[in-house]
């Protein structure tokens, strides 16, 4: 549960902080908290890493990882991000599920160079003429 609260708030390093708390009452990161630790991989460097430590630690990211990180990537529209992601995924063998599918079409609709905040939103003048 801490995982995941300090993930949502953006503070990976909070989060890693607790992974010492864990080995010290005898407990090893599986799945679910590595999942929790990508809801705050923003960056793809965090991200790459995770999938790293993933491996050494033995555990083999599925799906839902590759997903949570996704996320992170189209969130942003970074598509080095999801690019080196979609290339791990490739490389370790991990099918896309259909809410991957769905979160790179989403991604699809939108360009590289694409900025939210650049292009005036014409509703409000619409609305002006009314």
């Amino acid at each position: 549960v801490m995982f995941r609260w300090r993930s949502k708030l953006g503070d990976l390093e909070s989060a890693k902080e607790l992974l010492p708390i864990l080995v010290s009452r005898e407990l090893a990161p599986n799945l679910q908290t590595f999942c929790n630790l990508a809801i705050a991989c923003r960056k793809m460097k965090d991200g790459m890493q995770l999938l790293a430590d993933m491996k050494t630690s033995g555990i083999i990211a599925n799906s839902h990882i590759y997903s949570t990180l996704i996320n992170a990537a189209v969130k942003r529209l970074n598509y080095t991000y999801l690019t080196e992601i979609i290339r791990d995924m490739r490389k370790n063998n991990v099918p896309p599920n259909e809410v991957i599918i769905r979160q790179l079409e989403f991604a699809a609709q939108y360009p590289p160079n694409f900025d939210r905040y650049k292009e005036k939103d014409p509703f409000p003048e619409e609305i002006g003429r009314a």
